[in-house]
């Protein structure tokens, strides 16, 4: 799938924001090419998704504000049975866009933050466990909104089943985010 640039665009090495993965400066009305899905990137705003893309006459890596606001629509194929990227998804109205679906692998994301890992959605659940930063699961339940977060019911590799919300909070802009198989 394609997008085309509607202002100038910023391309990368690899997928982080870095003056040192810095390639350069793509301007309006470059056709990108999506290679695939996305991936977390640390921002100094906090974490967000990185795009592999391809241009003509080269291949790298773009942010995913980058391509907020360009013409054309969000690639669809980043996600399983065709979903649209979790970016454009608003579950609920008093929670901000969220990042996650079910069948999504995903890890925690927080700068360094543990977040509880409840036995049902919302601050009322009880506190089954304690999920630390890169820690990787996969989402098997949700959305379910409460306390303004969106919250999904996860697997975690060490087996822990339970809920856990996407964020944010004053430290962290998401707790949870996507990761590319």
């Amino acid at each position: 799938e394609t997008v085309i640039t509607s202002r100038e665009v910023q391309a990368y090495q690899w997928p982080r924001w870095a003056m040192s993965a810095w390639m350069q400066s793509l301007p309006p009305g470059t056709t990108l090419r999506i290679l695939g899905q996305p991936v977390c990137a640390g921002t100094p705003q906090g974490p967000t998704l990185a795009w592999p893309v391809q241009w003509a006459g080269g291949q790298g890596w773009v942010l995913q504000a980058e391509l907020d606001g360009v013409v054309g629509k969000p690639p669809a194929q980043a996600f399983p049975k065709g979903e649209p990227p979790v970016m454009w998804r608003k579950w609920c109205a008093e929670a901000p866009p969220s990042w996650m679906a079910v069948g999504v692998q995903g890890e925690v994301c927080t700068k360094e933050d543990r977040v509880r890992i409840r036995s049902k959605p919302g601050r009322k659940g009880g506190r089954i466990a304690w999920a630390y930063p890169g820690m990787r699961f996969r989402v098997i339940g949700g959305p379910e909104c409460g306390d303004g977060w969106v919250w999904w019911e996860v697997e975690f590799e060490n087996g822990i089943v339970g809920w856990i919300a996407e964020g944010p909070d004053r430290r962290d802009p998401k707790f949870i985010c996507p990761l590319s198989p």
